[in-house]
């Protein structure tokens, strides 16, 4: 990604994670809008921002890591603190994430 002066776009969700959780749900027969939130817990978004931030080497030598549609203040501290020490790592939310709540998600859908 360096060579290309690129950046690496990182969905701030564990694919492995959200798979088990729902196969599991799926398997109770749950396909409801809650079943679809419990798929998704904030461990899920807080595993992947981890994993990436152990992989974005120190020296730089990986280029740019962008975070895209963070949702947890937990994720924005360690994002902050890796800054720190590792220039090039960017991140971002969605307007829906600062205004709209589960119940909202719940009651009028995605």
């Amino acid at each position: 990604m360096k060579k290309l002066g690129s950046m690496l776009g990182v969905h701030a969700e564990s694919e492995p994670l959200i798979a088990k959780l729902t196969e599991k749900l799926k398997q109770e027969g749950r396909f409801d809008r809650k079943a679809f939130l419990e798929s998704r817990p904030p461990e899920v978004e807080e595993a992947a921002v981890n994993n990436a931030l152990k992989l974005k080497p120190i020296n730089n030598e990986t280029g740019n890591l962008h975070f895209l549609h963070t949702s947890l203040a937990s994720n924005i501290e360690a994002i902050y603190l890796a800054k720190q020490v590792s220039n090039g790592i960017t991140v971002e939310t969605c307007p829906h994430y600062l205004s709209l709540s589960e119940d909202d998600f719940l009651n009028i859908g995605p």
